[in-house]
């Protein structure tokens, strides 16, 4: 692997823990299965909202959208850091923050907007699962039912894999709502 290759791979790894930084206050640890499922949901709403974080392509999955890519860059790219599972969030994420995901006030804007809903919007739902039920409303409503009004959404979510647990049925049109209104 060419040093170019793993200095670019490295601020990869920076900009994606930045953005966990950002959107949760705490720093990424890539062998956390939620950490990880919710840096998925991250990315996913970034990129929605229109600030791509990578060359990353989501599809369904169990729980929600998921890209292949970006799990393989977290365990990647991680291998390639001096620190192999987080970063020191006040020595690194604040400067890659400013300098690399959050490069313009809209970006900046639009994660704050993410953390705004996905950690002080009040619910029923422990925190990783009111961001998987987030995200997967979203990919719902964007791709998978776009013509579903918020209740057929909220209805439907419980009967897809492994997501019985998520049946709060109010919960779920409130995060479809919010979900929608994050990318409106």
């Amino acid at each position: 692997m060419s040093d170019s290759y793993k200095l670019q791979k490295q601020r990869q790894y920076k900009l994606l823990c930045s953005i966990y930084h950002t959107v949760f206050g705490e720093s990424f640890v890539r062998k956390n299965p939620i950490h990880r499922m919710q840096l998925q949901k991250a990315v996913f709403f970034m990129h929605e909202m229109g600030f791509p974080c990578g060359d990353y392509g989501f599809r369904w999955d169990e729980k929600g959208p998921y890209s292949n890519q970006l799990s393989n860059d977290v365990w990647a790219i991680g291998n390639t850091c001096p620190d192999n599972n987080d970063l020191d969030p006040d020595a690194n994420a604040a400067n890659a923050i400013e300098e690399e995901i959050i490069s313009s006030e809209m970006a900046q804007a639009a994660a704050l907007k993410i953390k705004d809903v996905f950690i002080n919007s009040e619910t029923n739902y422990k925190l990783e699962e009111w961001v998987e039920v987030l995200g997967s409303v979203l990919y719902m409503k964007r791709y998978m039912y776009p013509a579903y009004d918020a209740s057929q959404i909220a209805e439907t979510l419980p009967s897809l894999g492994d997501k019985k647990a998520l049946n709060n049925e109010s919960e779920n049109k409130k995060a479809v709502e919010k979900a929608t209104s994050l990318i409106a």
